[in-house]
């Protein structure tokens, strides 16, 4: 079946190229056109053109099964059962990224970040190892399986941090090293993160990196609503945190669900 799956991709790349930002499949072909310059579209926006184009190619008729995509499958399949997973949630936390940890008298240490939940407390007693997973786009919370075999939903030990993206974490740690901060801590982490969101909101607009950067923040709407955090201690003079205001307080960010972003 991969010719007809081939097909369909390029057809569904043809029209792709004709919204702005497009880097065309070859250079040749993208003469002068500048896709940075052009980009308009968030990464939201690009998922719901590409489902409509998807809805729009079962809808449309089929000269090889002589009826539209969606009609036939509808046919065929008029009453037959299949089986599908009783929890959607929990398929969905299946397929998340995840990282072993053990449980520790004050939680589960994950990427420099503290979680605990009660719910954890049987987990202290046997020493047990646990699979964590994870959002990639909201590091509020992660899942472990409980005792009963249901996913606990973990949040922060400190529910006063904002929710922040793996990419923002990795970013804020690596800019911590560069001014030479060795031992890195959650605390720094976070003020590093909402100075680095100010700054960007502040050149949003001005360059393609400070758009790409404002992309890449979590989207705290798929956690919980949060508080700013405390915001009194400083980093250095290129990433100050001076007081905490309106600016320090999450941005509500398009993103995938599970989308990993990698340098």
């Amino acid at each position: 079946m991969g010719g007809h799956v081939e097909r369909r991709i390029g057809h569904l790349m043809q029209e792709l190229h004709l919204l702005p930002g497009t880097t065309f499949s070859n250079i040749k072909e993208r003469g002068i056109y500048d896709p940075a310059g052009n980009a308009c579209l968030t990464i939201a926006e690009i998922e719901w053109l590409v489902a409509s184009i998807i809805l729009e190619h079962h809808a449309s008729f089929h000269e090889g099964i002589g009826t539209a995509p969606l009609a036939k499958w509808t046919a065929d399949t008029e009453g037959r059962t299949f089986r599908t997973p009783a929890d959607l949630r929990t398929f969905h936390r299946d397929f998340l990224p995840f990282e072993e940890r053990k449980v520790q008298q004050d939680g589960i240490h994950l990427f420099n970040v503290l979680y605990w939940h009660d719910a954890l407390t049987p987990f202290l007693h046997n020493n047990a190892w646990v699979t964590v997973h994870y959002d990639p786009a909201n590091l509020s919370k992660v899942f472990v399986r409980g005792v009963s075999g249901e996913y606990l939903e973990v949040p922060y030990r400190n529910l006063r941090r904002p929710a922040i993206s793996k990419w923002e974490l990795k970013a804020a740690t690596r800019a911590l090293r560069r001014q030479g901060r060795a031992g890195v801590d959650e605390a720094m982490i976070f003020e590093m993160v909402l100075a680095r969101r100010k700054l960007v909101d502040e050149a949003r607009g001005r360059s393609r990196r400070a758009r790409l950067e404002h992309a890449r923040g979590a989207r705290p709407g798929s956690g919980p609503t949060l508080p700013g955090p405390d915001t009194t201690r400083t980093i250095d003079a290129e990433f100050q945190v001076i007081a905490e205001d309106a600016d320090d307080v999450p941005l509500d960010l398009p993103f995938y669900e599970t989308e990993e972003w990698d340098d």
